[in-house]
Parts: C-alpha cells; sequence; structure tokens
C-alpha cells in the first residue's frame, strides 16, 4: 500500500529549499570565480589599462642631424629662400621609427595655411597628409634656428623604403609671395647626404611656374621616437 507523502519528510518541501539553497551558493561561486578570473586577465594584458605612447623626441632628431651636418660644412647659407609652393625632400631612414610631428620654421610674413604631406615614393596614397590653418598660432613667425612644432598622427617609417615630405604654402588673396618662402641650406648639390641615422636622396622645390631639383635642402622637421 502507497504511504501518503507526509509534509516535512526528507523527500518533500524541505529537500526542495536545501537544493534551491546550494545552487544559489554555487551560482554566486561562479559569478565571483568569473570575475576574479577578468580581473586578472585584465591586469596580465592591459585590459585594465591602456598602453600610452612614448614621448616624441623633438630635440637632435634624424633629421636635425643631417642638416647641422651640412651647416658645419659651410658648403651654403642657413636662410629663409625660394617663394614657391611646394618645398620636399625625399629620404629614408636607416633605422625603423615613428614620425610623431612636423617642426617647421615660418617667416615673418604667415601663409594662410600650410599642408605637410608624407609619401611613399611609388605609393599614390598619402601616408600623412595634415593641414595647419592659421599658421601664426600652429607655426608661429620664428627666427632662423627656432622652430615649431605640431603632433601628427604616428606613423612609421621602416628601413628599406623611400619616403617624402613635403611642404605646401597657400599665400593669402593678393598676399606677398614673401609667404611662401621657407628656411632652407642653400648650394646643396650633391646627394645622397647620409647620416647614420637617416639619407637623403634629393630635394625638390615647385610650383605651376618653377622647379628647382637638388639645388637646397629644405628645413622641415620631424619628432619621432
Amino acid at each position: 500500500m502507497r504511504v501518503p507523502l507526509q509534509i516535512g519528510s526528507p523527500c518533500g518541501p524541505v529537500t526542495t529549499a536545501i537544493n534551491l539553497e546550494n545552487r544559489m551558493k554555487f551560482l554566486k561561486l561562479s559569478v565571483l570565480a568569473m570575475v576574479a578570473a577578468l580581473s586578472l586577465s585584465g591586469a596580465s594584458t592591459g585590459w585594465a589599462q591602456q598602453p600610452t605612447s612614448p614621448p616624441c623626441n623633438e630635440v637632435n632628431t634624424p633629421f636635425q642631424q643631417l642638416y647641422a651636418q651640412q651647416v658645419q660644412q659651410q658648403t651654403g647659407v642657413d636662410r629663409l629662400l625660394y617663394d614657391v609652393e611646394w618645398h620636399s625632400y625625399r629620404f629614408k631612414v636607416n633605422t625603423n621609427m615613428t614620425m610623431c610631428s612636423i617642426g617647421y620654421t615660418t617667416p615673418p610674413l604667415a601663409p594662410v595655411k600650410y599642408r605637410f604631406k608624407l609619401v611613399e615614393v611609388g605609393n599614390p596614397n598619402a601616408l600623412l597628409d595634415v593641414v595647419f590653418n592659421s599658421p601664426l598660432t600652429a607655426f608661429p613667425p620664428q627666427a632662423i634656428g627656432l622652430t615649431t612644432y605640431q603632433p601628427v598622427t604616428p606613423t612609421p617609417l621602416l628601413v628599406g623604403h623611400t619616403y617624402e615630405l613635403r611642404r605646401q604654402a597657400t599665400v593669402h588673396p593678393g598676399g606677398d609671395y614673401m609667404e611662401l618662402i621657407g628656411r632652407v641650406l642653400t648650394n646643396q648639390l650633391t646627394y645622397d647626404i647620409a647620416t647614420p641615422a637617416m639619407t637623403v636622396k634629393r630635394t625638390k622645390f615647385y610650383d605651376s611656374n618653377t622647379q628647382i631639383v637638388k639645388q637646397a635642402l629644405p628645413f622641415i622637421d620631424f619628432g619621432t621616437w
């Protein structure tokens, strides 16, 4: 004969309550274990704190070293010259580095804006193309030897690749041609120009009416890390 289930018996509601309590404890322990695992993962991989970029070095840069080397040879004059729209030089680096800023000396009569482009020779797409408006703020007029730097998107420069760095100046409507000039070292006729850090392959100054190749070295500096 079947015995009726008694309330409070080991097989009744008390057992169900105990099972529910055990499940809750198990869920709590599982959640705590997941939180701990995520915390450890974040600490080990940097998930909890994103890495920061190294500081951009703008002292004794590869280009500064090359320019100073040429100045010391006393073959040319360090001055503001060449009233053409584009100043550029083609170069290679001898160790991998990252371009992180552009450094430039603005003439007393500042143009409307500067545009700087970095291209890899043979690649139609610019690696870097930045416009700095209001150069009185972005690149205040400086004397020779004083350079203002503006940050740019970090762009890798790799050994074995040839790059070209260009500066474009846009004059005010009806403005003076002096807005186009830039800092250059004159009488730089022999290329390659090399240092341990980089090599300049050629230089070019040009616009729709003028093209001057391998005559002077334009001062367009770049910070690196």
